[in-house]
């Protein structure tokens, strides 16, 4: 009896034995564990396993490379850009107060894609100028700077001399200098254009030209002025021609305007834009009338001899004031004269422009 219980106990842990080692080694039967799945090997012949059947989803594209953003061209520069803000040396300095710091005339005038010349506190210059990406580099006095553009307005950074803001539609014509009579360039063209006679002397010179340097002298101007503003200085005294110069005329604060040099010479030396240039406000002397014309400029020859001269001029027939003009030397002869056209006056004299004989 005790041998039948044995061989039944010794049965029943046979079975349990199996059944244990049949569920833990998954033989035939699935796992909760998804890792324990197997692999599907590769077929024999060496080649890659299969590609896997399709989910019926499409399988999500793979991102390229974001495209780097490009910096826009700046654009074309064309035309006259004009001082209106400053900061220098920490200090914003607005046009109020352009005047007296002489910076009221300052501009920058595109010429072509290259080009440019520029007014700069009294000094006038060449230079060229080159696209970098978003901005404009300029190089000026030897030096370049660089230009940020905004609409029609540029910032120019000239580090230590300080941050300008040139705009272009700062000078734009004003309605209100356009009389009921005409046109504002007519009126100028008109006001320009005759015959000039009063003075011209020289105040400083270098060692060359330190002769010139004292008395008055008198001093004859012809000027003629086309329907575009454009036209010709003649001066000259009784022995020598002054100059032939070049003008144009710009109304863009109001008739008269100011006339500014374009070319021709002076002292038998060509006129550039940074060498005996002209600048002919008539500001500078209309304090008390509005008759005067004073040019004020500085002649330099090729080998780099200088005169600071000034001419005082008045239309020819009007009578002059001592008590605040210059008088020309040979002011009494005029009088005796100045009724009849100065060029005839002249000619008869034997002292005309040898460009109006």
């Amino acid at each position: 009896m005790r041998k039948s219980i044995f061989i039944v106990l010794a049965v029943s842990l046979i079975l349990v034995f199996g059944v244990a080692m049949l569920t833990g080694c998954g033989g035939g039967g699935s796992s909760s564990d998804p890792a324990s799945s197997a692999t599907p090997a590769a077929p024999d012949g060496g080649g890659s396993s299969p590609a896997p059947a399709a989910s019926g989803r499409e399988a999500t594209p793979t991102p390229s490379a974001p495209a780097t953003p490009q910096t826009p061209a700046a654009p074309a520069l064309s035309g006259k850009y004009y001082l209106v803000d400053a900061t220098i040396e920490g200090d914003v300095v607005g046009e109020a107060d352009f005047f007296w710091m002489e910076m009221d005339s300052n501009y920058l005038d595109f010429i072509d894609d290259t080009h440019f010349e520029a007014y700069m506190m009294g000094d006038y210059a060449d230079g060229t100028y080159q696209h970098n990406g978003g901005v404009i580099i300029l190089t000026l006095f030897g030096d370049d700077f660089e230009v940020r553009i905004d609409g029609d307005k540029l910032t120019m950074d000239m580090e230590e001399d300080g941050i300008f803001v040139y705009d272009k539609e700062r000078r734009q014509p004003d309605p209100s200098a356009v009389s009921s009579g005409g046109d504002a360039l007519a009126e100028a063209i008109a006001w320009w254009s005759g015959d000039w006679y009063g003075s011209w002397y020289v105040f400083s010179a270098s060692e060359a030209y330190d002769h010139l340097v004292g008395e008055p002298w008198d001093v004859y101007v012809h000027i003629e002025v086309g329907p575009n503003g454009k036209g010709t200085v003649y001066a000259w005294d009784d022995d020598i021609v002054l100059g032939t110069v070049e003008i144009e005329i710009d109304i863009s604060d109001g008739s008269p305007g100011v006339a500014k040099s374009t070319g021709g010479e002076f002292f038998d030396t060509p006129i550039k834009a940074y060498n005996n240039y002209w600048w002919i406000d008539t500001s500078d002397g209309g304090h008390y009338d509005d008759n005067l014309i004073i040019i004020d400029e500085e002649f330099v020859d090729e080998d780099m001899n200088r005169i600071d001269y000034i001419l005082r001029l008045r239309p020819w027939g009007m009578r002059w004031d001592p008590e605040y003009d210059v008088m020309p030397p040979y002011y009494d002869w005029y009088l005796s004269v100045y009724d009849r056209p100065m060029l005839d006056v002249l000619r008869d004299y034997g002292t005309l422009h040898s460009a109006l004989q």
